[in-house]
């Protein structure tokens, strides 16, 4: 179990203490507030994002968990809560390879002008919040 308040307060003394340039990557990022200038949420369809990691044998529950939290926005929303919604981008990486997504990480990083992407999954979130066989008699009804 990780504890959130010694994280960022370690993290936090880290990155004051080093040379400009410094990039934290992690899931908890959004989960404390830490000095930096910006933030890039990782963003990928949960339909995707179960394939992935059920590819990579992570336990079922642990799978569902994370394809909800995709579906609600999680990490944008707590991340705009904590760092402001100009400090936070998105990348959808659902159709992107590393290579793409790290070069468009780079720009952002860089200052580099691009636009925002805007990143939902809003027919996730009733495929990842109800499971199959209600999902089937709710469609039914529309």
């Amino acid at each position: 179990m990780v504890r959130l308040q010694e994280l960022e307060r370690e993290l936090s003394s880290t990155i004051k203490s080093e040379k400009p340039g410094v990039v934290v990557e992690g899931h908890l990022g959004c989960e404390v507030k830490l000095p930096v200038q910006k933030v890039i949420v990782l963003r990928c369809d949960p339909k995707v994002l179960r394939q992935r990691l059920s590819a990579r044998n992570y336990p079922a529950e642990k799978v569902a968990s994370n394809a909800l939290s995709e579906a609600l926005d999680y990490c944008t929303v707590l991340s705009e809560k904590n760092y402001g919604k100009r400090k936070v981008w998105e990348i959808d990486t659902t159709r992107r390879t590393p290579i793409e997504v790290a070069s468009l990480c780079e720009k952002i990083l860089t200052g580099k002008k691009m636009k925002k992407e805007s990143v939902s999954f809003p027919e996730a979130l009733m495929r990842e919040a109800i499971p199959g066989e209600k999902l089937r008699k709710i469609r039914k009804l529309f």
